[in-house]
């Protein structure tokens, strides 16, 4: 209990923080692979998915995802609106929709928000279930615990009385 007493002291204070500096170096890395265009898009879901996971039902779960949409919407909107030179990188071969075609952008930012979402939800949802899983082990092995606690009384009583019961014969042996 005191190991998930820690954990869960750890998680509100630092994780959020955590997973937020995750997301903002990660960002930076696919805006430098080529924004909405990046072959690492798809990682932020990934995130989104490991922040639900291990922050929980807390109600800092939303952090790192909406750094995630802030990151997103702005290369998307700079991408656009050419606020932003292209930076996709010429050796990975990618088209530069990103550029050209406004629904696409949009289309594929809205994608990978919804999926983030849903990877939010869906980390939550899995640790709800590990931890009721957890809980459910922990009790289930406290009644079997007291199970063996009362088994153990009752053998050190019928070991006394045993004991009783052998020791007046003896006595009269004895005498």
């Amino acid at each position: 209990a005191l190991r998930l007493k820690r954990r869960s002291t750890y998680q509100l204070k630092d994780l959020p923080v955590d997973l937020s500096l995750t997301v903002t170096a990660q960002s930076a890395l696919i805006f430098c692979t080529g924004a909405v265009e990046s072959p690492l898009l798809p990682i932020l879901v990934f995130i989104a998915f490991v922040n639900g996971a291990a922050i929980g039902r807390s109600e800092h779960r939303w952090v790192a995802p909406g750094f995630l949409a802030f990151y997103l919407w702005a290369m998307t909107l700079a991408g656009i609106f050419g606020w932003l030179p292209n930076s996709t990188p010429s050796f990975l071969g990618l088209s530069h929709e990103f550029a050209s075609d406004t629904i696409y952008t949009l289309c594929k930012a809205s994608a990978i928000q919804v999926l983030a979402v849903a990877a939010t939800i869906l980390g939550t949802r899995i640790s709800a279930l590990f931890e009721a899983n957890l809980r459910d082990a922990m009790k289930a092995r406290q009644e079997v615990l007291q199970t063996l606690d009362d088994r153990n009384r009752e053998l050190v009583g019928m070991a006394s009385s045993i004991a009783h019961e052998l020791k007046n014969p003896l006595a009269s042996i004895n005498g």
